[in-house]
């Protein structure tokens, strides 16, 4: 996000691009927003996206602590949206 960074969780991605990330909640995004080049780290490849923010809400994780969720659109190269996919796939077989 320029020079400044943060941490944030793929939870899901579509074929379309459509997809949901879990940040801190001390981060504030507004629809509109767009992250270029965002790194979405996996072990098995790195992958470079733009995402564009289309909501955001907060949102209480299982142990107590608050977190915000975003619906985002990936922007990127097909192949790069669709390794993202396939990468989110295997998680969830493995």
């Amino acid at each position: 996000w320029g020079p400044l960074s943060f941490d944030a969780r793929v939870l899901d991605i579509s074929r379309k691009g459509i997809g949901t990330i879990l940040y801190d909640a001390g981060i504030v995004l507004t629809p509109g927003t767009r992250l270029r080049r965002a790194r979405i780290e996996h072990p098995k490849r790195t992958v470079l996206v733009s995402l564009e923010v289309r909501h955001t809400k907060k949102i209480v994780l299982r142990d107590g602590r608050p977190a915000m969720r975003a619906g985002c659109r990936f922007i990127g190269a097909r192949h790069d949206i669709d390794d993202l996919i396939r990468l989110f796939v295997t998680k969830l077989a493995g």
